[in-house]
């Protein structure tokens, strides 16, 4: 009598056959190997801000928007401006005074940090320091299209008694050839100023600094988590003045916050090559990148696709051998747990791949 084991071999179809196989190659070599995974949160961005008080007044925005857009009063100001003399210097010395005395009940100094446009600061009475230069360079930006030759461009100054992050918008016209600030807030054009400053930024020209104002909107959308509007705004800034590192690290925070992680990288590198300070970002966003190539391998290992999971554990492996934003010690670790994952990535596939 043949062995009760050889006569089911025998009455076993070879589809059962190959099922067996594989089913005993499955206790013998597993084909999910275990995986070392890496459950880390994504760092955030820790970029200190200007203190943005409360306000009352709601702010509405649009990438289109031009800062320095003129209203029928403010071209009304500039025109008169215009008229009253055939000298530059003295058309701007009289801007600056009637702007200060035509507003609603004049024109005041209103530190509330909600970015306003030319037009919205002369309606609503004053604004802060950024709001007033808007208002200036749209008069003088009438005066212009009038046939006033005046050229200039916008400071962005620190004072050194002042805190850390704030500085100061004023711009600057030149007379007799040499620059002369044209400060709204003050109240008159003046040469520089008797306080301790520094220029922290210098906007060539008048259509490069609307930047300041996308930019301003971009930090107040940030401020209130709306960072796919903060991108938007970002974005327009840079349009509008590219070598601004402080914008490409906040546009860099806001992708980095949205989950868009190789386009912060992308951003923190470009801020670091205007400014090396802003290269302390640069090992938080790589370790980030590491982060993100991980999950994309975890998800894809996961739907069983072998490859594009191995593709995204060897670019994490890859950024760490060229960036090394980890200590010695943390970088061995992952490199060793990257290593492995790889190896059960390429073990899986050959067992895909040797099943009938």
């Amino acid at each position: 009598m043949a062995p009760i084991l050889s006569n089911f071999a025998r009455s076993t179809s070879t589809h059962t056959r190959s099922v067996s196989l594989a089913l005993a190659l499955s206790v013998f070599s597993p084909a999910l190997e275990s995986l070392v995974h890496d459950n880390s949160a994504f760092a955030q961005p820790n970029r200190p801000r200007p203190t943005r008080r409360t306000s009352r007044v709601t702010v509405s925005y649009s990438t289109s928007t031009n800062p320095f857009e003129a209203n029928e009063r403010i071209t009304q100001i500039a025109t008169d401006a215009f008229n009253s003399s055939t000298s530059d210097r003295v058309r701007l010395e009289n801007l600056i005074a009637q702007l200060r005395v035509r507003g609603p009940a004049g024109l005041l100094f209103r530190d509330d940090r909600n970015p306003q446009t030319a037009i919205q600061t002369i309606e609503r009475g004053g604004g802060d320091c950024s709001s007033l230069m808007n208002l200036a360079v749209s008069g003088i930006l009438v005066m212009n299209s009038l046939g006033a030759g005046i050229e200039g461009g916008v400071y962005s100054i620190h004072f050194n008694s002042s805190q850390n992050t704030i500085d100061h918008a004023v711009p600057y016209v030149i007379v007799d050839g040499a620059p002369m600030l044209f400060d709204l807030q003050l109240g008159r054009i003046v040469a520089s100023y008797s306080e301790s400053h520094s220029i922290l930024q210098t906007y060539p020209d008048f259509p490069s600094a609307r930047s300041i104002y996308h930019r301003e909107m971009g930090d107040w959308l940030s401020d209130r988590n709306r960072y796919a509007d903060s991108i938007s705004a970002y974005t327009i800034a840079v349009s509008f003045f590219p070598n601004d590192p402080y914008v490409l690290s906040n546009l860099a925070a806001s992708y980095n916050n949205s989950g868009d992680i190789p386009a912060a990288v992308r951003a923190y590198e470009q801020a670091a090559a205007l400014d090396p300070s802003e290269a302390s970002h640069l090992p938080m966003a790589y370790r980030n990148l590491c982060l993100y190539y991980d999950r994309l391998a975890r998800a894809a290992f996961g739907r069983r696709d072998w490859t594009v999971a191995e593709e995204n554990y060897a670019h994490s492996r890859d950024v760490i051998n060229q960036y090394h934003p980890y200590s010695p010690e943390v970088e061995a670790q992952k490199l060793s747990n990257l290593e492995h994952n790889i190896s059960a990535c390429q073990h899986n596939a050959q067992l895909q791949n040797a099943r009938p």
